[in-house]
């Protein structure tokens, strides 16, 4: 009898046990996607208006933060061995040369957690994930104010505040239509000319570019170098445009 009891408080604590590292298990799962995007810290640097991502060669299953809109472009170690690199969201596959650094750009759109395949003689395996690529969306963690904004409400900004208008796009475009008294510093020269809008670090500031993408690079240029309230025209000038507002020429 005292046998049969201590058998079954021991099935007990070991049913308990193993439903504990199961439920562990589930929350340590739920734990990694939840927290995937709280890293909020992007990989690399801003240069000339596109984030550069060096990637060591021996670095393995690596995670790359980059914001939602932003130009990516990854710099993979030179190897002394051929290897190919493949994203599929992206489309992108790209085949090393022996002793070169291999450059991959690409243009984060969608917000989401996007596989890094290796192919050939690669020190994760042939075929096997090497890393991914998290898009996050941008926040301010400098204590900026920043907001995505649509055309009509950039509209109202404008009427109401009277920001100081920023347009990020080339001359080209520029030159095609702008939103009147825009002044136009393309996203590649932002850094190097910030001295040039120093006095509205303190003031409303209004960035767009064509589509909403760049104009998020031009934020982060602008929080980095201590401007307090940022508008992002998330729809960019066709925005502007499709709601029929006025453009210059």
């Amino acid at each position: 009898m005292k046998n049969n009891l201590l058998k079954s408080i021991f099935y007990v604590i070991s049913f308990c046990t193993i439903l504990l590292s199961i439920m562990g298990c589930i929350n340590n799962s739920n734990n990694t996607q939840t927290n995937e995007f709280n890293n909020n810290v992007p990989s690399g640097k801003i240069i000339e208006g596109i984030r550069v991502v060096n990637i060591n060669k021996d670095k393995i299953n690596f995670s790359i933060y980059v914001f939602r809109g932003e130009t990516v472009r990854l710099l993979l170690e030179k190897r002394n061995y051929d290897y190919s690199v493949h994203i599929p969201d992206f489309n992108l596959s790209k085949d090393s040369i022996i002793d070169k650094e291999l450059s991959i750009e690409l243009k984060a759109k969608t917000i989401g957690v996007f596989p890094i395949f290796c192919n050939g003689n690669c020190p994760y395996g042939d075929g096997i994930q090497a890393g991914k690529i998290i898009v996050m969306e941008y926040e301010s963690d400098q204590g900026t104010f920043f907001k995505n904004v649509t055309a009509k409400e950039a509209k109202e900004i404008i009427e109401k505040d009277k920001p100081f208008i920023l347009d990020v796009r080339t001359p080209t475009e520029f030159y095609s239509g702008y939103i009147p008294g825009a002044k136009l510093i393309p996203v590649q020269q932002l850094a190097e000319r910030i001295s040039e809008i120093e006095e509205f670090k303190d003031k409303d500031v209004l960035v767009y570019c064509r589509s909403g993408n760049r104009s998020i690079v031009a934020a982060e240029i602008l929080e980095v170098n201590g401007f307090k309230k940022i508008y992002n025209l998330s729809s960019g000038i066709r925005g502007w445009i499709n709601e029929g507002f006025k453009v210059v020429k």
